[in-house]
């Protein structure tokens, strides 16, 4: 029996869109070697990546918020 063989591709990219920064993340994952689980694996991996992102997408947003925050307390 061949053991699964989980193969995953992650992207980040940023741009710019005015008076914003966009941050994308994305993702691509595909396992081998399981003809019957593949499917199931592979969904289970990806629920399990996209819980681990929105929580670090929520950890950034909240630092951020914070930096406003502060900077816009600070006296001119």
């Amino acid at each position: 029996m061949m053991a699964a063989s989980p193969i995953m591709s992650p992207t980040l990219s940023c741009s710019t869109h005015m008076p914003r920064t966009v941050l994308c993340q994305t993702a691509r994952v595909s396992v081998h070697g399981v003809p019957l689980l593949g499917d199931l694996l592979e969904r289970l991996f990806i629920h399990n990546y996209s819980s681990t992102v929105s929580n670090g997408r929520r950890g950034v947003e909240f630092v951020a918020q914070r930096i406003l925050e502060e900077t816009s307390l600070e006296p001119n």
